[in-house]
């Protein structure tokens, strides 16, 4: 049984070795872009058969493809990170929304906010 979170796909864009944005969208939306979420574990198992050292090296390439001002902890950027919402799901938030003014679908056309901020 799929868990309640994979009922939506999360989608990352990397250019010349560095992550560029993530893209939020609907489960079964066909995306450009390397998936995020998926299922790693079923009854209590790892179902990717990984060893820790190839776990170790993906994890090292992820940080590796950051853009330069998020490699280190703590450091500040004057971008935040991208995290866009795909033209589908913008279009299914407006429907369910009931918002159908050009002012209020551009916002929802923007990047999603950083850590909580509005």
């Amino acid at each position: 049984m799929a868990a309640s979170y994979l009922r939506q796909g999360m989608f990352r864009h990397v250019a010349a070795g560095v992550i560029r944005e993530d893209v939020l969208a609907v489960a079964g939306e066909p995306l450009l872009g390397r998936p995020l979420l998926q299922g790693d574990m079923r009854g209590g198992r790892s179902v990717l058969g990984d060893s820790l050292d190839a776990l170790r090296r993906r994890a090292a390439g992820e940080l590796r493809a950051l853009p330069p001002a998020l490699r280190r902890p703590g450091a500040a950027t004057a971008e935040p990170y991208p995290v866009m919402r795909s033209d589908r799901l913008v279009r299914l938030t407006a429907e369910v929304q009931g918002i159908d003014d050009a002012a209020a679908l551009a916002q929802l056309r923007r990047p999603l906010a950083q850590h909580g901020a509005t």
